[in-house]
């Protein structure tokens, strides 16, 4: 977030907050429109997300005010809450025997196991 430009930006990538995930500019004298991100020729160009918009299955006859945005990136925020109780699963099983044969020699373990509790931690906000 930038307070001095009034700008908020989803960021993520890696190196960390080189790309620009989601971001939002004003629509019209209404209120901010979200815009994804589309890779073309190697190129990121944002659009509004009404790029991505379709109507709802079940709720068409509401199309006029009621869509819904199908990017990439916006189907996995919204399915964060279901990735994140999966994680917290698959982290609360602990370690297997099979990883102490992928410790590196710091200790950390290449599994699943840890992946899932680095994950559920970013998520959190518990990291830096």
């Amino acid at each position: 977030m930038n307070e001095k430009s009034k700008r908020v930006v989803l960021c993520g990538g890696n190196p960390h907050y080189d790309l620009d995930v989601v971001s939002f500019q004003r629509w019209g004298m209404g209120s901010a429109s979200p815009h994804f991100r589309e890779d073309v020729d190697r190129m990121c160009i944002m659009h509004r997300a009404t790029k991505w918009a379709q109507p709802v299955e079940g709720r068409e006859h509401h199309s006029s005010w009621f869509m819904g945005i199908n990017h990439p990136d916006a189907n996995l925020i919204a399915a964060a809450p279901e990735l994140l109780e999966a994680l917290e699963k698959l982290a609360g099983n602990g370690h297997t025997e099979d990883c102490n044969l992928l410790r590196f020699a710091d200790g950390k373990c290449d599994c699943g196991v840890t992946l899932a509790t680095d994950a559920i931690a970013k998520a959190k906000g518990e990291t830096k």
